[in-house]
């Protein structure tokens, strides 16, 4: 019985903890204790269901909790993304297409192309950006301009040269070579020019010298030797004194593919038959001798002198003036109604369809070569050489009513 019931619960009476029956009015107190039992017993399993609630509800509430505090993407599977991988190969495509595009536009055989096309079409600002001299140094417009001037009015030189460029073979003074890069790969090929050395021998003193109208200077004594210059045509002007006497002469420097340039330049002692010596076609491979007077009584012996020599030589002159300017260039070379043999006096010259001539005058005979340089219909310059073109010089003419007139020196040559 339970120790702690100290009354009957049937009638109230007074019992002991070791009573089965109510000591009063006989109650069973045993089955009292079984409903006791098992009251508590379900009385625990309902605290326990209770607290098992409770326990999961706590559980519940903190999953719960972690749910919402826990990063979306982790609830997730991780994906890969695609977008890096096809940026990254669409940037090495294009990179590659820039190389290969860069390997056409920057290859050599393009390069030199556009060289040749300079050459070609007389392009000196193209030129300009093109070459380079044997020091690798820029070469200016300006210092490009007797080459130029040269190969325009040289198609037959200008041609062969871009032929041998384009050939790679080996070509005096003119090579193609890379030189530098451009943009980091691809390398960038110069048209190499080099200068050529320029000497002359005279007998002037204290000579003052101009190129190209340029004042220049020259060391040496006698024979003198000047800076040396790109491939081209040249006009040398030189002046100075011979016994006293002022003189100059300008002659026709060309300069292409010798490997140097030797000029004699040889003044008589009176300057009056020097003079007088140029007034002759066959004397056409020299340069015209022209006096600087010092004073009028050396101008009116110089205008007797001149006098005389026309006479011993029988050549006949006109009083109209024409253009002179031996400077002038293009590309026309026809030699329409040139060829033949031309008289003046008893001067002799003959123009061959070869591009030679004979020329007989005071009783000697020379030869040499001749080309037309320029010519505008009937006026034209024609270049004169003796020594294979190694020096040279222009002479201009007109045709005037049939006769060929060498306008500077005033000469009436008529065809035979």
């Amino acid at each position: 019985m339970n120790a702690a019931r100290q009354y009957c619960p049937n009638c109230g009476a007074k019992i002991s903890s070791d009573d089965q029956f109510c000591p009063n009015c006989g109650f069973d107190l045993t089955t009292l204790d079984q409903t006791e039992q098992s009251q508590t017993a379900q009385d625990t399993l309902k605290k326990n269901d209770q607290l098992s609630d409770t326990t999961n509800i706590i559980h519940s509430e903190n999953k719960q909790n972690a749910d919402e505090t826990m990063p979306t993407n982790a609830l997730k599977p991780k994906q890969h993304k695609k977008w890096p991988w096809l940026t990254g190969l669409v940037v090495l495509l294009l990179l590659g297409g820039l190389y290969l595009f860069g390997n056409w536009y920057f290859s050599k055989a393009r390069q030199q192309a556009n060289i040749m096309t300079a050459l070609n079409n007389d392009q000196r600002s193209a030129l300009a950006h093109l070459s380079l001299d044997t020091n690798y140094q820029p070469l200016s417009q300006t210092e490009l301009k007797p080459l130029t001037d040269f190969i325009q009015a040289h198609p037959a030189e200008r041609s062969q040269l871009v032929a041998q460029l384009s050939d790679q073979k080996q070509v005096p003074n003119f090579n193609i070579q890379a030189k530098g890069r451009q943009f980091l790969f691809y390398p960038k090929y110069y048209l190499i020019i080099k200068r050529i050395p320029l000497t002359l021998k005279t007998n002037l003193k204290q000579p003052t010298f101009y190129l190209n109208q340029i004042k220049v200077s020259a060391s040496g004594n006698t024979n003198y030797q000047f800076d040396p210059v790109l491939p081209g045509t040249y006009q040398l002007k030189l002046s100075g004194k011979v016994n006293g006497k002022s003189v100059q002469r300008t002659l026709d420097v060309i300069a292409f593919d010798q490997a140097n340039i030797m000029k004699k330049i040889q003044f008589k002692t009176k300057v009056h038959k020097a003079i007088a010596s140029g007034n002759k076609i066959d004397s056409a491979a020299k340069s015209t001798d022209q006096q600087a007077s010092s004073d009028d009584s050396d101008t009116e012996n110089q205008s007797d002198a001149q006098s005389q020599t026309d006479k011993h030589t029988s050549t006949h002159k006109t009083d109209q003036d024409y253009p002179s300017d031996s400077t002038r260039r293009n590309d026309n070379s026809s030699t329409t109604g040139l060829i033949g043999t031309w008289h003046s006096g008893d001067s002799e010259f003959t123009f061959n369809d070869d591009g030679t001539y004979e020329s007989y005058s005071n009783g000697q005979n020379s030869n040499g070569d001749y080309r037309v340089v320029y010519r505008d219909d009937d006026t034209l310059n024609i270049q004169f050489s003796t020594d294979d073109w190694a020096t040279s010089t222009t002479e201009p003419f007109v045709f005037a009513n049939g006769h060929l007139i060498e306008t500077k020196l005033k000469i009436d040559w008529t065809q035979s």
